[in-house]
């Protein structure tokens, strides 16, 4: 998963109309084009495309503005504004001979697609099944992978207790840290989860965002549980006044795994062996978890979290007082435009507003005019 510091992005969004287009009643689309770009982000090609729509879209622009970026190459996930962006990246590991990989539900989000990489091998997988109360979900390989790793024993013959040494390993921040596995090490801290659930442990081993679905597994190898979920700790500063959190992580307890599993996958195909194995035999079968199906062409490169919002009036036909694109660049959260329309144009539409905001934004990302209709 990631989190992306939306919070003070969309704070400059609601008050980009003060800064950019200040001087009241604006009679054309503009675009403002952000002139201190870092030099590392001068020039990015970028192939995918967050998409944040409005909180209300009663004209159903949406559909068309994602249209548009898709028709320009970009790879488009809209994104709900309300959430950190997190779900588009995770990990997962097999559990099975077959080709099935588990990983968390909000990984996979509303998908019934997802792209894996096995040692810097991509392959495409399906949706078996999933569970949103457990956050667990199962897909399975649409091809067999070069050099199959031996699926993770799950052990729930007893329930983790606290003091239980632990050790978590997946793919966090896989777009600022890279595609190595990371392993971390700590300690079940309770054997209750969030507000006392039965169904998690807490844990003191470190997680980050891309940690979702990994394994929390004992020294012997065998599986204790399941990443699931840590505090949010901006939320929490909120919420508390000040106090931050410190390593307050939690897994599903390996029970419930072993039940959502036998549910959806046949007892024969699961891993059945309880022999030991080093840490390193447990990376092997680890594997980074994106959600949808990403184009080969696109992988790797840089993103754009694109906002939208609009409001529109009818006075004798619809136009609009406020119609704002704003352009981040995802690493590094920088503006890179904002483009449309602010103030009542009277001899304006929606039709002559979309059409010139988008043309202005193509020519501001280095693409061609859209073909005529």
């Amino acid at each position: 998963m990631k989190r992306l510091k939306l919070r003070p992005i969309l704070n400059f969004f609601t008050s980009i109309t003060a800064l950019v287009f200040l001087g009241g009643c604006v009679s054309a689309t503009s675009i403002y084009e952000n002139e201190e770009l870092s030099d590392e982000v001068k020039g990015r090609e970028y192939g995918e495309v967050y998409f944040l729509s409005p909180k209300e879209d009663p004209r159903n622009i949406t559909p068309r503005i994602v249209g548009e970026f898709e028709s320009m190459g970009y790879n488009v996930m809209e994104m709900d504004r309300e959430r950190p962006l997190e779900g588009v990246q995770g990990t997962g590991f097999f559990i099975s001979t077959n080709g099935h990989i588990l990983t968390c539900q909000h990984v996979i989000d509303e998908e019934t697609t997802a792209t894996v990489w096995l040692n810097d091998e991509r392959f495409e997988a399906d949706l078996v099944a999933s569970d949103e109360d457990l956050d667990l979900a199962i897909i399975k390989l649409r091809s067999t992978p070069s050099d199959y790793p031996e699926p993770l024993f799950i052990d729930s013959g007893t329930e983790p207790m606290m003091g239980d040494e632990v050790y978590t390993i997946g793919y966090p921040m896989a777009d600022l840290l890279g595609d190595q596995a990371r392993l971390t090490k700590g300690l079940v801290s309770a054997a209750q989860g969030l507000k006392g659930s039965e169904k998690q442990v807490q844990i003191t081993a470190a997680i980050q965002p891309g940690n979702s679905g990994g394994p929390v597994f004992e020294e012997n190898g065998a599986v204790r549980g399941v990443v699931t979920q840590t505090l949010n700790t901006l939320a929490i500063l909120k919420a508390s006044g000040g106090a931050a959190p410190q390593n307050v992580n939690f897994a599903l307890k390996p029970s419930y795994v072993t039940e959502f599993l036998m549910k959806h996958v046949s007892e024969q195909l699961l891993a059945s062996s309880g022999n030991e194995r080093s840490i390193s035999s447990v990376q092997e079968a680890v594997v980074k978890v994106r959600s949808g199906i990403i184009p080969q062409h696109l992988e790797n490169k840089p993103k754009l979290v694109i906002i939208f919002d609009y409001n529109g009036i009818w006075d004798m036909w619809y136009r609009f007082n406020v119609f704002l694109v704003s352009a981040f660049d995802f690493e590094t959260q920088e503006r890179i435009f904002t483009a449309g329309q602010v103030g009542d144009n009277m001899i304006s539409s929606e039709e002559v507003v979309i059409n010139d905001t988008l043309a202005q934004i193509r020519e501001a990302l280095g693409k061609p005019p859209a073909a005529p209709q």
